[in-house]
């Protein structure tokens, strides 16, 4: 039991108040639209009556796979768009080197880089070319965050953004809008 601390009059004294807590409820205030509006968004591509974060239901899935299936919907509402972009693609590579082993054996070690994977769907028409290449897409937009890439790089973010003239993180956004929907498109595939 605490014991209530009191002014020199007996009054009872608040205790001072976390200013972490109030600097978080500061900054969920600010940010409850724009997560609010990406949360509707994430409603509108999953199937109806499913769990909004949840994959179990779609077959066969590792537990990886579901989490981060989980975690790329949560980045993507919290505005975490490279996190998403990562989870997206960490998610859709593991799906994919799975659906491609239900089509055919893998042959070799190297045919399980996502590159190798997307040139047996391509060479097989495993996959449609147009999921084809919007996961080529992810996996270029990736590469930078997760490779180092000179400032030059055609793929990195500032160059992509210079071109375009957009903000970085407009660009961002966008860039994780594709990859949840294609995250999602796939799991229809």
């Amino acid at each position: 039991m605490t014991e209530i601390q009191r002014d020199l009059f007996g009054n009872a004294v608040k205790p001072e108040s976390d200013h972490l807590a109030i600097e978080l409820d500061l900054i969920d205030g600010q940010s409850f639209e724009p997560r609010l509006k990406r949360f509707r968004y994430l409603d509108k591509l999953r199937e109806p009556d499913t769990c909004q974060y949840e994959c179990s239901d779609i077959g066969m899935v590792t537990a990886e796979m579901s989490l981060l299936f989980k975690e790329a919907g949560l980045a993507f509402v919290n505005g975490a768009f490279i996190a998403t972009i990562l989870l997206c693609q960490s998610f859709i590579e593991h799906w994919l080197a799975d659906y491609i082993s239900q089509k055919r054996k893998l042959t070799k070690k190297s045919e399980n880089k996502l590159n190798k994977m997307l040139e047996v769907c391509r060479e097989e028409g495993l996959l449609h070319i147009y999921l084809v290449r919007k996961i080529d897409d992810i996996r270029l937009k990736r590469n930078p965050f997760t490779h180092q890439k000179p400032y030059d790089h055609p793929h990195s973010v500032y160059q992509r953004s210079f071109k375009r003239k957009i903000d970085v993180e407009d660009l961002l956004e966008q860039d994780a809008k594709n990859a949840i929907e294609i995250m999602y498109t796939i799991l229809e595939a």
